[in-house]
């Protein structure tokens, strides 16, 4: 049994004892004197009729309360946890964007420009970057509320795990597979040093997000992502 059912069941018991026992006063009413009678018989009917309309109304007036207490503090959790979002969206945008030289990207770039082995291994970064764009132009012009900010980050989250599969893990996979001993030195410290700033950030997304599901007691964010393999680990 619920509470909310053990609380119905329980003011219905009360209903019933009341109306109980204003049948036995009615019954017995010879006991008493008139003006005892009546004022009895009337302070029943208050309480009965006081406990059914807090029966029928009451409980919907609490449950539209809690309801509306719910809906605030989700409304205060996105607002808070939205300038967290807007940080990590700004910050993967970087490191999917192979203009910059710290970024994977940029070094799997520099390997396939500089030898035809690794040939068309990288898909257009650009592409990605476009979807990160996208969705942080929505996150200016939404408002700010529980179910807009899931979506977002839903978004986000897909995003995330298109870029990490098809820009960074199956490209590393296919390097390997090609083989891995035209890769100059300096590419892979390069690649390791890009790394290292890579799976920091999806350490914090992962992070944030188990944070978050923890603030709104619902799995509302995706807190596992797959760290890519080495370049030749």
């Amino acid at each position: 049994m619920t509470g909310e059912e053990s609380k119905d069941k329980g003011i219905v018991s009360i209903i019933v004892a009341l109306v109980g026992l204003l049948i036995i006063i009615i019954a017995a009413h010879s006991l008493f004197p008139t003006l005892m009678f009546y004022s009895i018989v009337v302070v029943l009917l208050v309480l009965i009729v006081t406990v059914t309309v807090y029966g029928v109304f009451g409980q919907r007036l609490i449950k539209f309360s809690k309801k509306r207490a719910m809906a605030k503090k989700h409304r205060v959790l996105a607002q808070e946890y939205f300038k967290k979002f807007d940080s990590l969206v700004d910050r993967f945008r970087d490191l999917i964007n192979e203009d910059h030289r710290d970024t994977i990207p940029f070094i799997l770039r520099q390997l396939e420009n500089g030898n035809t082995k690794y040939v068309n291994i990288l898909p257009n970064p650009q592409n990605f970057k476009s979807a990160v764009d996208v969705c942080d132009g929505a996150m200016g012009k939404l408002p700010v509320t529980k179910d807009n900010f899931l979506i977002l980050v839903g978004w986000f989250e897909s995003i995330v795990n298109l870029c990490n599969e098809h820009l960074i893990r199956k490209p590393i996979e296919e390097i390997r597979r090609r083989g891995v001993d035209g890769i100059p030195e300096h590419i892979s410290e390069d690649y390791e040093r890009c790394e290292v700033i890579y799976d920091r950030f999806l350490d914090d997304y992962m992070n944030f997000a188990k944070d978050m599901n923890k603030q709104f007691a619902e799995k509302v964010a995706r807190d596992y992502f797959e760290v890519p393999k080495g370049l030749r680990k």
